[in-house]
This record gives structure tokens, C-alpha cells and sequence, in this order.
């Protein structure tokens, strides 16, 4: 029996958490290719080998979790090597931080498609309209869209002043402006006398809720059969892709009121993303 089938069936049967048996097989590959590798390049296996085969794997475009799944694979087995009397190469072999999933995102072509499908006279279309294009072309959160008063927006409809945590001035992009326009011109004479009167209404003439927004976006995308997964913050995240590969991070923050470096970097380019209509 191999060192390799020894390791897996150490795996098996000492009751270690947390490894099935899909892992173990995993690890079996991982062991047997740096095995191969070493072997190849007739070196001695110390800590130099290891970074050797790693930094190979990275060459080769494994991902980064798939490097760490290598050092982990090579970490239980010298650690159990070590038992046998053979030194352990891996002591100072760190794994790589876990890299952040991208933010889901939308293309340009599928928020035609959404605002198509919200195209209509009706107060409802014309409100949705306009509040999907303040998350999709402005970048606002759908609690921000909805906790707009009439005040917030100028006389001349091209500036919406967002309240809340991060409150500031978002200059409205083309599509926007023309939505906007619509729907207040439609809806003027069903608002309340008072400036603070909510700015997107419901049939029963009030605030529409977060979550209402929410569902309504989602019967769009229904609509449209397209990845049901797609919501306001989806939407939100394209217009950040938009600025970033546009204008880049002082940009984005600027837009969206905040914004550390890291939870910027999570916006790097890419694919090709939303551009904001001017």
C-alpha cells in the first residue's frame, strides 16, 4: 500500500471533522500531484518544492480556493508524514486569504429589458420606471428610493438629495431624468399640500414600502424570464461597475456617499457592465 492510500485511509477511519469523502479523494489528487512533481523535478521535498508546485498550480490558473484546498490536502498529510519520523515541509506554508466573491451584477441589455417590461402610463409603471432607474443608472439602495420626499428632488429635476446614513447629492443620469420627469408630471395632482409628502406613492396614495419595491422588481423580472436572482442591489452593483470602469474609485465614492478601499476593490472590472446614460 502507497503513502497516498495509507493517508486516505488514515482519513477514513481516525474520525477526522469536516472531511467526506468527496474531500478525501480531493486530497488523495492534490498529494499524488505534487507527488508527480516533485518527482519530475528530482527534488528533495522540503518547503522550497511546496512553493515550487504552488506557485506551478497558479501558473497553471487554478483558483485561488483550489490553492488553498492543495495546501490543505499536503498540510494533513505531512502533518500525519511527521508522525513516521519524516520532517514536515508545510510549518511555514501560509494559506491565501479567501478571496471576496464578486458582486452580482446585470448588464445593460438586461436593464432595457426590465425597464421595458415597467414601460406604461399607469401611476405604477411609471413609478417603478423611475425607481428602477435611480438604483440601475444612480446607484441608490431600494431603502433609499423609497424613503424619498418630494424635497428631495430640485425644481429642475436633475439632483435627488438622498437621506439617510449616507446622505448626499446624486446628479440624476439621462435615463433617470426622463423617468423622473414622467412620473412626477403624471402624479402632481395626487400628492399631499406638505413638501415632506413621500415622493413615490402607492394606490392607496402613500409611501410605497422597501418591500414592496422589492416585490414589484421581481414580478418585472419574472416577466422578463430572466435570472430570478437579479434584485435592486444587483441592479446597484452595476452602476458601480459602470463608475469604476469609467471614472474610477474617487468616483464611486462620490456617487455613493462612502466607499473604503476595500469594499471598493470588490468593483475591479471585469466584464463589461452597465454604463450610465448621460
Amino acid at each position: 500500500m502507497s503513502n497516498i492510500e495509507r493517508f486516505t485511509e488514515h482519513l477514513r477511519t481516525s474520525g477526522v471533522s469536516g472531511v467526506s469523502e468527496s474531500t478525501i479523494l480531493a486530497y488523495a489528487s492534490d498529494v499524488r500531484a505534487f507527488e508527480e512533481f516533485s518527482a519530475h523535478k528530482g527534488a528533495l521535498v522540503d518547503e522550497s518544492t511546496v512553493v515550487s508546485f504552488l506557485k506551478e498550480c497558479g501558473d497553471n490558473g487554478n483558483s485561488r480556493e483550489t490553492i488553498r484546498r492543495k495546501i490543505s490536502a499536503l498540510r494533513r498529510f505531512f502533518s500525519w508524514f511527521d508522525l513516521r519520523g519524516h520532517p514536515n515541509p508545510m510549518r511555514n506554508i501560509c494559506s491565501p486569504r479567501r478571496q471576496a466573491p464578486k458582486p452580482r451584477s446585470t448588464s445593460i441589455e438586461t436593464v432595457g429589458k426590465i425597464l421595458l417590461a415597467m414601460s406604461g402610463t399607469t401611476l405604477s409603471g411609471l413609478r417603478d420606471r423611475a425607481m428602477v432607474c435611480l438604483a440601475a443608472v444612480d446607484g441608490l439602495s431600494s431603502r433609499e428610493v423609497t424613503q424619498l420626499d418630494r424635497e428631495n428632488v430640485d425644481d429642475a429635476g436633475e439632483v435627488v438629495f438622498v437621506k439617510g446614513r449616507h446622505s448626499r447629492s446624486v446628479v440624476l443620469g439621462a435615463w433617470t431624468k426622463k423617468a423622473m420627469s414622467e412620473y412626477l408630471d403624471f402624479a402632481a395632482e395626487l400628492f399631499g399640500p406638505g413638501p415632506n409628502d413621500p415622493l413615490f406613492l402607492n394606490k392607496h396614495k402613500r409611501r410605497i414600502s422597501d418591500r414592496s419595491f422589492r416585490r414589484r422588481l421581481s414580478l418585472a423580472v419574472s416577466r422578463c424570464e430572466l435570472d430570478p436572482s437579479i434584485n435592486c442591489r444587483a441592479l446597484r452593483n452595476t452602476c458601480a461597475f459602470g463608475i469604476v470602469n469609467r471614472n474610477g474609485y474617487s468616483a464611486l465614492k462620490r456617487k455613493f456617499g462612502y466607499m473604503s478601499k476595500g469594499s471598493a476593490n470588490m468593483y475591479r472590472p471585469t466584464v463589461p457592465q452597465c454604463k450610465e446614460a448621460q
